[in-house]
C-alpha cells in the first residue's frame, strides 16, 4: 500500500489523504486544542472542592477569590461577595454564582495552576 501523489482522475487533486492520516498522531497536542489533556470531572472536583480559597482569574483579567465546599456550596469574593454553588454536568464542572450566572468548564493541569475551558477557549485560571 503506497501513497499515490499523482492526481486523482476525478478531482484532479493529489491523493495525500493517507499521508495526513499517517502524520496525525505525530501532531503536537498544542496544535490540537480539542485533544488537550483534560482532567475527568471527578478529578477536577477532588482538586478544586476542598474548602480552601483559590485565586480565580477570568479570561478578561478580572481577579477574585473562589472557595468551594464539598456540600455543593461556596463563596465568590470579587467586587462583591456572593454565594456560589457547584455541580457536575455532562462531563463539565459547573459553578453558579449568584447575580453572575453559571459557567460549566473542563479543567486541565498547567504547571501549578488549573485552566478551565469552555469548549476550546480558556475561560478561567485557578491558582494558589
Amino acid at each position: 500500500m503506497g501513497i499515490d501523489f499523482q492526481e486523482h482522475e476525478r478531482t484532479g487533486k493529489p491523493r495525500i489523504g493517507w499521508l495526513m492520516l499517517l502524520l496525525l498522531p505525530f501532531t503536537p497536542a498544542a496544535a490540537r486544542p480539542d485533544h488537550a489533556d483534560f482532567l475527568t470531572t471527578d478529578a477536577a472536583i477532588t482538586r478544586i472542592v476542598d474548602g480552601k480559597p483559590w485565586t480565580a482569574i477570568a479570561a478578561d483579567g478580572v481577579r477574585a477569590k473562589l472557595t468551594l465546599f464539598p456540600d455543593g456550596t461556596g463563596t465568590f469574593e470579587g467586587p462583591l461577595t456572593m454565594a456560589a454553588a457547584w455541580y457536575a454536568e455532562a462531563g463539565t464542572f459547573c459553578v453558579r454564582i449568584r447575580m453572575a450566572g453559571t459557567k460549566c468548564l473542563r479543567f486541565r493541569q498547567a504547571g501549578g495552576k488549573l485552566e478551565g475551558y469552555a469548549g476550546s477557549t480558556l475561560d478561567l485560571t485557578l491558582s494558589r
